[in-house]
């Protein structure tokens, strides 16, 4: 078996898990038109973030930290 292929498993699953929570999240949406912003915004953000951290916990760390460190490492780049 190639080597790029030994992990594909977890990473279809975790691919996969991340597909279904975001179809979920926009037939919420869908059916929630008139719900508030911020119930869309948490459904859209939470449930395919719950579902790749229940399918790959370590990508889903990798993920979050990226999304926390790119906005400071911008500013400070932006600044110079």
């Amino acid at each position: 078996m190639p080597v790029g292929l030994a992990n594909s498993a977890p990473q279809l699953a975790a691919v996969s898990a991340f597909l279904g929570g975001f179809a979920a999240a926009l037939l919420a949406a869908v059916i929630f038109q008139q719900a508030r912003p911020r119930l869309l915004a948490a459904i859209f953000l939470l449930l395919p973030l719950v579902a790749l951290v229940m399918a790959a916990p370590k990508l889903a760390i990798a993920l979050i930290v990226l999304q926390i460190l790119g906005p400071i490492a911008f500013a400070r780049l932006d600044r110079g």
